[in-house]
């Protein structure tokens, strides 16, 4: 017991945690961009009806590139996750290791369970055996942890090419309400006053629509609404890339991201 505290409290994290927080600035910046992009309004809708259902439906109709630089500063945020979680293992390392044997050193994260218990062993030589069990019980591996999976992959596509982030999400569905809304979409129901107050009611999407693109069917409401405005849309980036995430919030999954890594820098802190 007194050899591990004495291990512990030699290991220094400093690295780490600074990987962390750098990771967290870019997830900020990126948010800020994000904003800015989505306050232009590059996303626009056009509502069609259709006699032969009796009903509206509302297409895509204007839909603007995603600025280059979010995919950059999100491979930015991601490299620094990954960095944080290798720095961990550097950090417990043997000091007798040679440059070499160190510049293999990472923190294991795997395809697979399988693929976890044949590669971690050699990512983590001349390591604790008791740090290597914390490892372990994070399940670093696709069916494990999908969380770090999807980080790790992400940061290897990254290296590679920029990130798809031009999947765009419809996230939540606005609808002003009033007579002249609630007569058209409940025809013959009841009968409401002319001068009942509008209302605007917000409700999460039916379903992500992701990647979108010009023409893609957004929505679809009863009665005849070309024309009017009573039904908005909120949209918001997505990731694109299909083998992981892929349609899920990228400011959100980074965020989640991070807060994942920190919480494991934290745990091997003592």
């Amino acid at each position: 017991m007194l050899l591990y505290s004495v291990f512990m409290a030699k290991a220094n994290l400093e690295g780490a945690r600074a990987k962390v927080e750098r990771a967290k600035q870019h997830i900020r910046d990126l948010d800020a961009q994000r904003i800015a992009f989505l306050g232009d309004n590059p996303y626009r809708t056009t509502p069609e009806f259709h006699p032969e259902y009796s009903a509206t439906a509302y297409f895509l109709d204007e839909y603007a590139p995603i600025p280059e630089a979010i995919s950059l500063v999100a491979g930015d945020a991601l490299h620094n996750l990954r960095a944080a979680l290798d720095y961990v293992v550097y950090a417990f390392a043997s000091k007798g290791l040679s440059p070499a044997e160190r510049a293999k050193l990472y923190f294991p994260i795997s395809k697979s369970a399988e693929d976890y218990n044949s590669e971690s062993l050699g990512k983590t030589a001349g390591v604790p055996k008791y740090i290597k069990k914390r490892i372990d019980r994070l399940k670093p591996y696709k069916g494990g942890n999908d969380l770090l999976w999807g980080l790790h992959r992400l940061n290897i596509i990254d290296k590679h090419r920029l990130l798809v982030t031009v999947g765009v999400n419809v996230t939540e569905v606005e609808m002003i309400l009033d007579t002249a809304f609630l007569n058209k979409a409940f025809p013959g129901m009841f009968t409401l006053p002319l001068d009942l107050p509008k209302q605007s009611y917000k409700f999460p999407a039916p379903k992500p629509i992701s990647p979108m693109e010009k023409g893609a069917l957004l929505y679809g409401v009863k009665g005849n609404f070309e024309g009017d405005n009573h039904i908005d849309f909120t949209f918001d980036i997505a990731i694109g890339e299909v083998e992981v995430f892929e349609g899920q919030l990228l400011v959100e999954t980074l965020k989640e991201l991070a807060d994942l890594v920190e919480s494991i820098v934290f745990q091997f802190s003592g």
